[in-house]
């Protein structure tokens, strides 16, 4: 007969040895640990209706919650004993236990981390504030750059690249050891590169506005903060930072996340940025065509998808008579890519990962820009 009956919260314990110490330590408590999902009736009739002879082959989990705030304990290692693998792991666990009739004389195989969000995630009301941990709260004011960019795009008789500085993102996770963010920018220049995007979005990218100041202070080509801005903080720091550019995501007003793009737009330049406006598709590129936008970024990156597709720049400029300086983003490799985009219409290239994927960042940008 247990004395006590305790509800724990998974995972519990840090490691097994702590879990056997503390069955040693309370053997007359009775320690329970919930796993919700063997109470749900759809996995449970899913359950009973798999053949048990043949186990289990492959369990899909797509998890729609929304992205956790910033700050908040699930994304804390030390408050979550490992952060969202661990706090998830017992679920994926009970599943595979109610599936798998043999469970305890079998080894479960992960395949692939497949990660899914979207940009609702983050202009929802559960994200929170903008900024709860103060990551855009800087205590500078720098300069932005002496050189105008688009006077730069319109000279160039090579290919002008915004090369970007960047150590992760939700496609690829992590891409490049985190180090001296100067000094990568610096090899980019040395390479040709004419201008830098540099992401201070610290959730999906690690990215950070102080790894913008440490480059703002040691170059002085135009710099775009790469960011999914959703707020004029974001553009207070921006100013601070000595940001030339900020990125503004036309889905985002397109599909009514946020309100009034006329007026974000207006409060950038007001803070004597210019606007980089990010389009997917020809309904945004219309859109974006009637804003007071400087320059307009055409991704080809599906944003909710994640997949690349280069004939997104082709298929979005069809027909289009030249108005606005055209910046062409994601999936660009190779100086093929690049002549291809620039026979599409576009006049400069964002490129980042395959350039911060490379052991040479100084070789790697100078075979781009020289592929024109």
């Amino acid at each position: 007969m247990y004395s006590d009956i305790v509800f724990v919260e998974k995972p519990g314990v840090g490691s097994t040895t702590l879990w056997s110490q503390l069955l040693v330590d309370h053997h007359d408590t009775r320690i329970m640990m919930t796993k919700n999902n063997q109470y749900r009736e759809n996995i449970a009739e899913m359950a009973q209706a798999a053949d048990p002879k043949k186990g289990v082959t492959r369990i899909n989990w797509i998890n729609d919650n929304r992205v956790p705030k910033p700050g908040s304990w699930f994304t804390n290692k030390e408050l979550a004993f490992g952060g969202v693998s661990r706090d998830l792991m017992p679920h994926l666990l009970s599943l595979y236990q109610m599936f798998e009739p043999d469970w305890r004389n079998s080894t479960p195989k992960w395949a692939k981390k497949e990660r899914r969000w979207n940009l609702e995630d983050l202009t929802n009301s559960d994200y929170g504030e903008v900024d709860p941990n103060g990551v855009y709260d800087v205590d500078v004011n720098l300069q932005k750059s002496s050189q105008d960019f688009q006077e730069i795009i319109k000279s160039n008789s090579h290919a002008t690249l915004l090369t970007e500085v960047k150590f992760s993102s939700p496609s690829l996770g992590k891409i490049r050891t985190i180090g001296d963010p100067s000094s990568i920018a610096k090899q980019m220049i040395q390479g040709g590169s004419k201008a830098l995007s540099v992401l201070t979005q610290p959730h999906l990218f690690n990215g950070s506005p102080d790894y913008f100041v440490q480059v703002r202070q040691s170059v002085d080509v135009p710099l775009l903060m790469k960011d999914i801005m959703i707020d004029k903080i974001q553009i207070d720091t921006a100013k601070k930072i000595g940001a030339d550019y900020m990125l503004v995501i036309q889905s985002l007003f397109d599909h009514k996340f946020l309100s009034d793009i006329d007026d974000f737009i207006a409060y950038g330049h007001k803070q004597g940025l210019n606007i980089l406006l990010e389009v997917h598709t020809k309904e945004e590129f219309q859109n974006a065509l009637k804003t007071e936008a400087d320059i307009i970024g055409i991704n080809n990156r599906n944003l909710d998808t994640l997949e690349i597709d280069l004939k997104t720049t082709e298929l979005v400029l069809s027909g289009y008579e030249k108005s606005r300086i055209i910046l062409s983003e994601s999936g660009i490799n190779t100086t093929d890519d690049i002549q291809y985009l620039k026979k599409c219409g576009a006049d400069a290239f964002l490129i980042g990962s395959s350039i911060m994927k490379s052991d040479n960042i100084v070789e790697q940008v100078r075979k781009l820009v020289n592929s024109i």
